[in-house]
C-alpha cells in the first residue's frame, strides 16, 4: 500500500539529506506559508534510506553533478528550483567530507 509523505526543505544551497522509504517517487514540490516541502509517494514499510536534494535560487550556479529536476516554486518574489542528486559517486565523496 502506498501513502504520501511530506518532507521539509531548507532554504540553503547545501545538500539536503532526507531519509525516505527505499521505494518512493517524488510527486510534488511547493511552499506552505513560506516553508518549502517536497511530497513523495512511498511504500511505508520499505527500509528508509537517505536521498539527496539540492535547492537553487534563480541565477545561482549549479553544481556540475548528475541531478534530476523536481520542480520550481515562487515564495515572496524569490524563485526556487529543487533537484534530486542522482550522482552517487559525488554523494560518496561529499559524505567523506
Amino acid at each position: 500500500m502506498k501513502v504520501i509523505y511530506k518532507y521539509p526543505i531548507e532554504y540553503t544551497q547545501d545538500i539536503k539529506e532526507i531519509n525516505m522509504p527505499d521505494l518512493y517517487q517524488v510527486i510534488h514540490f511547493n511552499a506552505i506559508e513560506g516553508k518549502l516541502f517536497v511530497w513523495a509517494e512511498v511504500e511505508p514499510f520499505s527500509d528508509p534510506v537517505p536521498q539527496y536534494f539540492i535547492l537553487y535560487g534563480t541565477g545561482w550556479a549549479h553544481k556540475d553533478i548528475l541531478q534530476e529536476y523536481i520542480g520550481t516554486v515562487i515564495v515572496e518574489g524569490f524563485v526556487w528550483h529543487l533537484y534530486e542528486i542522482t550522482d552517487h559517486a559525488y554523494i560518496r565523496h561529499w559524505l567523506k567530507g
